[in-house]
């Protein structure tokens, strides 16, 4: 019996760090993969990412609670990289499914999208965009490395045409980057909406985590919401839509329930020789 109950107590540390460690290492079953290129300049590009694999965004998450609680990952090498790079995190941007238009399909095959989008500033060298992105999830001013728990607010940006839009948010050639012209970050000036929210960064599993409030946006009452992300250079964007659906719960990987399951047997046996021994 002795034996059953060190077993269950070692598998009951084997389950936890298995459970802590498995989503380092493996893809979520909600992940939303990153297929976007984006335009430089209304020029098409083939080209995925700029500056390398440490500029790579591979999938993002999204979940959403009853009560208008959005909770969004990201995993990007970009996450652990930004400590030695000269650009930061971009913020969240966010709209409507019915009122999102999907970039145009890259020329080279590879089934890749926004090869020939523009911007949506007017400029000589590039076409207003179709999009305009309702809201933005700003990070605030403290986007350094391994951040935890950092306020961050939702910020209502659909102002009517592209001049007021414009003014609301900060674009790649005004900070610099490779694809000029791409929205990176919202400015301060767009009153926050809600109760606001905030965000993490795990250097170890290069993940971006941002947690906040919708109910007070009329993104509530959105059947499906598109979601984009990009780093301020925006060397690498992602944009993806999703029906968010509320209470998802996650389900434990075979090998981390059965070990929980032997744990739990065990701690039973346990509990069952106490309870034995007392009525001696």
């Amino acid at each position: 019996m002795k034996f059953i109950t060190k077993l269950s107590l070692a598998c009951a540390s084997i389950a936890m760090m298995a459970s802590s460690l498995s989503y380092a290492g493996t893809v979520p079953a909600n992940a939303l993969f990153d297929n976007y290129v984006g335009a430089d300049g209304g020029n098409q590009s083939t080209q995925d990412v700029y500056g390398g694999a440490n500029y790579d965004i591979e999938w993002m998450t999204v979940d959403r609670s009853v009560a208008g609680e959005l909770t969004v990952q990201i995993k990007s090498a970009f996450i652990s990289h930004n400590t030695s790079s000269y650009y930061d995190l971009g913020d969240l941007f966010i709209m409507d499914r019915d009122d999102y238009t999907e970039a145009d399909q890259c020329s080279d095959g590879s089934g890749r999208v926004g090869c020939n989008e523009s911007s949506h500033q007017a400029t000589s060298d590039t076409k207003k965009s179709t999009n305009q992105w309702q809201y933005a999830f700003d990070l605030g001013g403290n986007r350094g490395y391994n951040r935890y728990n950092q306020r961050g607010n939702l910020r209502d940006i659909a102002n009517t045409g592209y001049t007021s839009y414009s003014s609301d948010v900060i674009k790649t050639g005004e900070s610099g980057g490779h694809r000029g012209w791409q929205v990176i970050m919202s400015k301060n000036a767009p009153s926050a909406v809600g109760s606001g929210g905030h965000w993490s960064t795990n250097t170890y599993s290069d993940i971006l985590t941002m947690t906040f409030d919708i109910s007070a946006s009329t993104l509530m009452d959105a059947a499906q919401l598109a979601f984009r992300w990009q780093m301020t250079c925006a060397n690498d964007i992602i944009e993806v839509v999703t029906g968010a659906k509320s209470g998802k719960t996650e389900v434990p990987e075979p090998g981390t329930l059965m070990l929980m399951l032997l744990a739990g047997l065990g701690l039973f046996a346990s509990r069952q020789k106490k309870v034995r021994n007392s009525k001696v």
